[in-house]
């Protein structure tokens, strides 16, 4: 099972929403349910976001949007390659682009 992403809620001080956008985090975690253990992967995804939405297809996790301070969470869709091949990520630019 794999958590990609999100926000350090902690950080906001309960006024600047405009820091609490940027309050992201890059760790994408995975719990192993044979070894009943978590992990942190070293591919930190590339653009922060948190509470985007993904779907995974032939081995692959497409992760698109979410909440963040940043325009390019909005116009890239982030692909994470997951093993046997390898685990990297790749990017789609402009995939979900809007004016």
């Amino acid at each position: 099972m794999y958590f990609l992403a999100g926000r350090e809620t902690v950080r906001h001080n309960g006024t600047d929403y405009n820091e609490l956008f940027f309050a992201t985090i890059p760790n994408v975690d995975v719990f192993d349910f044979k070894a009943q253990s978590w992990t942190t992967l070293n591919e930190e995804i590339p653009i922060q976001t948190a509470a985007g939405g993904l779907r995974v297809i032939d081995n692959k996790i497409y992760y698109v949007g979410g909440e963040a301070g940043r325009l390019e969470a909005f116009t890239e869709l982030q692909i994470l390659i997951l093993p046997p091949k390898r685990r990297a990520w790749a990017y789609k630019r402009g995939a979900w682009a809007y004016n």
